[in-house]
């Protein structure tokens, strides 16, 4: 099974998790997670930090549950090419993504459920489909970098819906 960060002050640090893929030999979706966060306690400062998780169908995973994930820090990690890298919806209060590649994926980040999330000099390169959804949620980034949206030119950066978005000296490049 895919590792859970179920404890408080739980970690993950310096691993590569290859997953088999965000399509499965049928071409379907498949259901696969690199990490799934907060299954019955909440990860509760749980920290995700120098880890590469690449080709999964949701690279990390906070599922709707009651338990609050909070203070969830994701450090300097590549979450790339999986059809949705971070998909956060559970309930959140302050989850931090901290220097990280979020890249290559069809989603980048899925925030839903009030969701809340600090960003900071984190690059969302080359998601495929958008780089931020937002749903009734909190976003707030500072520094962060957002390059080449997609190549079909429907591809966005970031949509918001029923939520608060904050951004700080963002660098938005379309090439």
């Amino acid at each position: 099974g895919n590792p859970q960060l179920d404890q408080i002050n739980a970690g993950i640090i310096g691993c590569d998790l290859l997953g088999p893929g965000n399509i499965d030999q049928t071409g379907t979706k498949g259901t696969s997670i690199g990490i799934e966060m907060a299954v019955a306690n909440g990860s509760q400062e749980a920290t995700i930090e120098r880890t590469h998780v690449h080709g999964f169908y949701t690279g990390v995973d906070f599922p709707s549950i009651t338990a609050l994930p909070y203070l969830t820090q994701i450090v300097d990690d590549d979450i790339e090419y999986n059809a949705t890298g971070i998909n956060l919806a559970a309930s959140s209060e302050n989850v931090q993504l901290d220097h990280s590649a979020i890249s290559g994926n069809g989603t980048g980040l899925a925030i839903t459920n009030g969701g809340e999330v600090h960003s900071f000099a984190t690059s969302y390169d080359n998601n495929s489909t958008l780089a931020i959804n937002c749903a009734n949620c909190e976003y707030s980034g500072d520094g962060d970098h957002f390059e080449d949206p997609g190549s079909t030119g429907s591809e966005q950066y970031l949509t918001i819906d029923a939520g608060a978005v904050t951004l700080v000296a963002p660098t938005m490049l379309a090439i």
